[in-house]
């Protein structure tokens, strides 16, 4: 499987894909079970393909528009059963 988060670049889209907890940038503190998604795999890769237009890499913001954000609002258009854990939005 792959794990899907956002972070600062310059130019292009700040959505990129990794092996599940492998990612250099971040440190996790913990898996969470959101439950799975009704999406089909052809609209599993158009959401993610608007959200690369969507969540360009230099609007990248540590406070009010990151990796956490975009996280909530890929939970949000994967449709999954649970609410997105409010602390994850804590810093």
């Amino acid at each position: 499987g792959q794990e899907y988060s956002y972070g600062f670049i310059e130019d292009g889209p700040g959505v990129f894909a990794c092996f599940p907890k492998s990612c250099p940038l971040f440190s996790y503190r913990e898996s969470f079970p959101m439950g799975d998604t009704p999406l089909s795999l052809w609209s599993f890769n158009r959401l993610i393909a608007r959200l690369e237009t969507e969540w360009p890499g230099n609007e990248y913001d540590l406070l009010s528009h990151n990796c956490c954000h975009f996280s909530e609002e890929l939970c949000k258009q994967l449709q999954v059963p649970k609410p997105f854990p409010s602390w994850v939005k804590n810093l």
